[in-house]
């Protein structure tokens, strides 16, 4: 069966939120970051990185979101942490509590 690529186009506020929570990845990094977020969230079906890889545009070959995967130097705690500051900020300076 042949392989059909999903054309996907970046969710500008999900890229947004991820350059918000983002603590100096190189843009090569940052970009696979978003292709695969945007990946999970869009393809339909089962999510492998190979069916991520598959259905995106930007991925030229699937070894380099394999290669970002298992060998960039990233910290994912540190971007989770980020992300939880991000949120904790949101939800301060935007959300309103009624008691």
């Amino acid at each position: 069966m042949p392989v059909i690529s999903t054309i996907l186009n970046t969710n500008t506020e999900l890229y947004n939120y991820l350059n918000d929570v983002n603590y100096g990845m190189s843009k090569p990094q940052f970009n696979h970051l978003s292709s695969i977020v945007n990946g999970l969230i869009n393809i339909k079906g089962n999510k492998t990185i190979s069916t991520i890889a598959q259905g995106i545009l930007t991925a030229k070959d699937r070894s380099s979101i394999y290669k970002f995967l298992s060998s960039s130097k990233w910290d994912d705690s540190l971007l989770n942490t980020n992300r939880i500051n991000y949120i904790n900020y949101y939800v301060k300076n935007n959300v309103l509590i009624i008691p």
